[in-house]
Order: C-alpha cells, then structure tokens, then sequence
C-alpha cells in the first residue's frame, strides 16, 4: 500500500474494496516456503495498520474508492467474527476437514474451479486462524487432516480480539458492538 500523506489518500490493492471483503488466499509462507502463509491473521495486522493512517481516501484495486475506512474497518472485522463463528461451530462435535467446511460455507461454489480454489482459500484461512486461537485443533490422520474444536468461547469476537491486540500501534481501536 502507498500513502499520500498530505491528504492521506491510499492506494491499497484489494486490501481494501468497497463492496467486498477480501478473500484470504492460500500461499505458501514467503520465508518459509514448506509452510502455509497465515493470510488472514496478516491481513487483519495490514487492515490495522492502514487504519491507523486515518486515511480519508482509499483506492483498492477496483471497484469504487472508500471515503469511510472506519465503516469499512468495523464491517470487515464484523464479517470476519461472524465467520469465525460459523466456522468454528461447523467443526464443534465430530470435526471436519478443510473440504467440509468449505462445501458448508460456500455449497454453490465447489463446482467451479476458480470458486472452489477460493472456498477453499477461505476455510483453510479461517481454520488456521481459529488454531493460532487456540479455538480449534488440528490433526493428521493418514491423509486426512481434521479439525476439532477446543475450549471455545465462541460468543466473543476472535477478530475483534486480534485487533485489539494490535493497541502498540497508534490509534487502533475496535467498536465492540
């Protein structure tokens, strides 16, 4: 992302999309090639930072420009909560794989192979953030990972929580309601 500091205008890629909430890809860790890179967890951190810019302005890589970044901050660590949510409770029980949850979440898009690539994205993103949690554990067996959950409590915000972890940088803060 770049910044105009005169106006604090951005230009921040699909970081940031009016109409959308980014879709959390799934990517080999750049330092780590042989590991998976943790997108949404880094996205929330990026979604912080460019906050405390206060931009007045900001141009993701299409659709309209944003003139309310505060709106769209809330929406987004809103949207990604409720998808915790979701996710984790798909899981509560037997557990699940990856592929589960995302026939679940998205049952329209499995069948289209750029759809599928992204419902996938998404689930695996939301599981591995609801892991580096503690909500959820993850487990092998044979070729078959499967995820269970742990101690949960599901009724508080877990992205909420992770920006509101990020308080060291300056004006972070999260509506709770």
């Amino acid at each position: 992302s770049f910044i105009r500091e005169a106006d604090r205008t951005l230009i921040c890629g699909d970081c940031v999309l009016k109409r959308i909430t980014p879709n959390p890809i799934l990517a080999p860790d750049p330092v780590s090639p042989g590991r998976r890179f943790h997108s949404l967890a880094e996205y929330l951190v990026s979604l912080a930072r460019l906050r405390s810019l206060s931009p007045t302005l900001a141009y993701g890589g299409h659709g309209e420009a944003v003139t309310d970044f505060e709106e769209i901050f809330h929406r987004y660590v809103r949207a990604i909560d409720e998808r915790q949510k979701k996710v984790i409770s798909l899981v509560k029980g037997e557990g699940a794989t990856a592929y589960e949850v995302a026939q679940k979440l998205f049952p329209q898009s499995l069948g289209h192979d750029v759809h599928r690539f992204l419902a996938i994205s998404e689930a695996i993103a939301h599981l591995d953030y609801a892991e580096s949690e503690g909500k959820v554990a993850v487990e092998l067996s044979g070729d078959r990972y499967s995820v269970q959950t742990t101690v949960c409590d599901c009724g508080s915000g877990v992205a909420s929580e992770a920006a509101g972890d990020l308080q060291p940088l300056p004006g972070v803060e999260v509506d709770r309601d």
